[in-house]
């Protein structure tokens, strides 16, 4: 498991026999992802003996992970094992956010008849939420020159990285609220009209003035 703020991801290899039964296959993975939490990002991989690009194994295995939220990223076209006598797709990923895990490659593995499966977990969209502090205001030069230091790039994920660098290089210090947390706004009003009407007393010395503020 990578943990990260406010994200978990967690990774979970299986290998199961040819004469492994699919309920079995599932109920093991299902004591396996018991332990994750609903909200985490969970990636289940492995040579699970069941092809998906023919017979029932596969699809029957593909239909009980999709009960529980979890779903194929295979497609039956791309062979994941091949051998002198043909190939079959039975190296197979499965997650329960298929719209963050995505882009799945199969490459030729020269050492083993099994093909090298991998894919791309965006947490990209995740990052600007958990930053701590909110950037409210900058330094409008030095952020126009942070952003004449940026390099040109394809990639989105260093491009957002750089883009919010920049901003975080360019921001104004706040000062931390020293109030209670119970001072709210009303407080905030209530404290401000004392503090003109005082300044009024100063001014004046009027009794009048001086009963306002009691």
């Amino acid at each position: 498991s990578v943990k990260l703020p406010h994200l978990k991801l967690t990774c979970i290899t299986a290998y199961f026999p040819p004469n492994y039964g699919v309920e079995d296959i599932f109920y093991e993975l299902a004591e396996a992802i018991s332990i994750t939490v609903s909200d985490d990002i969970v990636v289940v991989g492995g040579d699970f003996n069941a092809r998906l690009d023919q017979g029932p194994r596969g699809n029957k295995l593909k239909e009980l992970a999709e009960g529980v939220g979890y779903f194929c990223l295979n497609r039956r076209e791309q062979p994941t094992y091949v051998c002198h006598s043909g190939s079959s797709t039975i190296d197979l990923i499965f997650s329960n956010q298929p719209g963050l895990v995505e882009d799945l490659k199969v490459v030729e593995n020269p050492a083993t008849k099994h093909a090298i499966i991998s894919t791309r977990v965006h947490i990209a969209a995740q990052r600007l939420q958990d930053r701590k502090r909110a950037i409210r205001e900058c330094d409008i030069g030095k952020l126009r020159e942070n952003f004449q230091l940026l390099e040109p790039t394809e990639d989105v994920d260093r491009l957002y990285d750089g883009l919010l660098g920049a901003l975080e290089n360019s921001r104004l210090e706040r000062r931390e609220r020293k109030s209670k947390p119970w001072f709210d706004k009303s407080c905030y009003s209530a404290h401000k009209t004392l503090k003109d009407q005082y300044k009024v007393c100063q001014t004046t010395r009027v009794r009048e003035d001086y009963e306002k503020l009691a």
